[in-house]
């Protein structure tokens, strides 16, 4: 009777964590396709730009050029990576408009804009996302994070980590 007890108590346990798991999988999948779905094209949303002291449409800018949006961290080895890389390559992104959306505090991004020079480098600006609205829309928790839109604002690929700039080129390309 006991042993009898025991096993329906540890069956019980058993499928309670078993149902667990399932509900939190399931919860984060359709949480990514629900991102998935409000990026197949580009969002309507602004962020305020660090060199010109502005709101910076997204959506706008896609309609003129191809875009490759950048969520970084100015504290992040990994994002410092991929940005040199970039500025190393720049004249590879010709038509590329290429945004670094950051959620850290402007005073920080200031600094880094002047850092690097970014205000010798046209088509590339570097945004403030003051209402973490990034990580919302695209459905990021990771630095770096490369979305890549065409001209007209259609989705092409989504990238989590550091990217080879060959690969982000070649995208645009096909």
């Amino acid at each position: 009777m006991q042993r009898k007890y025991l096993t329906s108590i540890i069956l019980i346990l058993f499928l309670s964590i078993i149902g667990t798991v399932l509900y939190f999988t399931f919860q984060k999948l359709h949480k990514k396709k629900l991102a998935r779905d409000n990026i197949e094209y580009m969002p309507d949303i602004s962020f305020f730009d660090i060199a010109n002291n502005n709101h910076f449409n997204i959506k706008k800018n896609s309609n003129e050029y191809s875009t490759c949006l950048i969520q970084i961290d100015p504290n992040c080895h990994f994002c410092n990576k991929q940005v040199k890389d970039i500025l190393k390559d720049h004249n590879r992104f010709h038509n590329i408009t290429i945004l670094l959306v950051s959620t850290a505090h402007e005073d920080i991004l200031k600094e880094y804009y002047t850092a690097l020079n970014l205000n010798r480098y046209p088509n590339l600006y570097l945004l403030s996302d003051r209402n973490l609205v990034f990580p919302k829309t695209f459905g990021t928790s990771t630095t770096p994070t490369t979305i890549l839109y065409e001209k007209g604002g259609r989705f092409i690929s989504k990238f989590e980590g550091i990217v080879k700039i060959g690969k982000i080129i070649n995208e645009f390309k096909d």
